[in-house]
């Protein structure tokens, strides 16, 4: 039998998830989202913004970027 404390946690992720779920459908919803043509399309943006959020984080932190 789990404890309350794991319960509480347990409890706690299930609402965080059921948020994060709303808020992805809501902007479904909305058409807040991008479509790829096949998964090259796909790895490319992704590695277009991977690179981006490196360099800002790098540039607020006063490091150099690309």
């Amino acid at each position: 039998m789990p404890t309350r404390s794991v319960v509480r946690t347990d409890v706690g992720k299930l609402k965080a998830l059921r948020a994060a779920a709303r808020l992805g459908a809501d902007a479904l919803d909305r058409g807040e989202f991008k479509e790829f043509k096949n998964a090259e399309d796909l790895q490319i943006y992704l590695n277009d913004v991977s690179e981006k959020v490196i360099s800002a984080t790098a540039q607020a932190r006063g490091g150099l970027a690309k």
